[in-house]
């Protein structure tokens, strides 16, 4: 992935947040942000329960 996104231009920083454990189920945000030089800046959040 890293390979095809520099090709491109394109930088991300992602952000992982893992909340506290309930009843056997943990909540982690995902956010990524996508950088390049046509859009300027994208953000995709994710949220996954496990």
């Amino acid at each position: 992935m890293d390979e095809v996104l520099n090709k491109y231009g394109i930088s991300y920083q992602e952000n992982f947040e893992f909340k506290e454990k309930i009843h056997g189920t943990r909540e982690v945000n995902v956010n990524i942000e996508f950088k390049n030089w046509t859009k300027i800046k994208t953000t995709n959040s994710y949220k996954f329960d496990y």
